[in-house]
């Protein structure tokens, strides 16, 4: 077998032995145990996060929770309001994902505030 590494967000060295059971989990996600897993932890992930809306769980890096929520929560237009380096990352993931993005931008570290305040 050849020597594999896993580049999220790495490269994060893959031993043989959590390759396999990768290989052999057989898209675990779409069966009952996992639905009953996740069904069982949802009302203690919402009371820990004091939301009574669905929690959702990515094995993504930061990014791919990024992207997912641009591409599927805006249709065009997309304004970033960007006072630091998460924000600016926003900006620069609506980009690529396509969107007019649009940037209001101020020093890092200042408020975003409405005309007149």
């Amino acid at each position: 077998m050849p020597h594999v590494k896993l580049h999220i967000p790495g490269p994060v060295e893959v031993s043989r032995k959590n390759l396999q059971g990768v290989l052999l989990a057989d898209d675990w996600a779409s069966r009952q145990g996992f639905k009953d897993l996740y069904a069982k932890i949802q009302p203690q992930l919402q009371q820990l996060l004091c939301t009574k809306q669905l929690v959702y769980i990515s094995t993504s890096s930061a990014w791919g929770v990024m992207e997912g929520a641009i591409r599927n929560l805006v249709q065009n237009k997309v304004l970033n309001c960007m006072c630091g380096a998460f924000s600016d990352k926003w900006f620069d993931v609506s980009k690529r994902c396509g969107k007019q993005a649009e940037a209001l931008q101020v020093d890092w570290g200042s408020p975003i505030r409405r005309r007149g305040d």
